[in-house]
């Protein structure tokens, strides 16, 4: 797979095998299929763009997978979460201030 030799390993994949609607046309056998995803270390969906088998369940498992990455990889000391999350003095944005980079003290965004 590409993808693992042009990352870095954090990304999070499953091996989505198309036409799963035509199994008589399928170019590529279920043990080829199960080969690939052993040795690429992901999860199999079988799925159909015509009737949408396993579409939003594949769709689902990335965005768990993914969650999961982030949730694991996330600092765990308060310095580090208070800038990952734009904290004061770290460079980020401050959500809770409410106003424009600029804007006069006491206006908000919109006013």
């Amino acid at each position: 797979m590409q993808v693992a030799e042009h990352t870095d390993g954090t990304v999070s994949m499953v091996l989505l095998a198309n036409k799963a609607d035509m199994v008589d046309r399928r170019a590529v056998s279920d043990e080829e299929i199960a080969e690939i995803a052993k040795a690429h270390n992901v999860q199999v969906f079988y799925t159909s763009a015509k009737t949408g088998e396993n579409v939003q369940e594949a769709f689902e498992t990335v965005a768990k997978l993914a969650t999961r990455r982030v949730l694991e990889t996330k600092p765990k000391t308060p310095t580090a979460a208070a800038g990952a999350a734009g904290g004061a003095g770290t460079g980020g944005v401050d959500l809770a201030a409410g106003s424009k980079p600029g804007a006069k003290a006491g206006t908000t965004c919109c006013g």
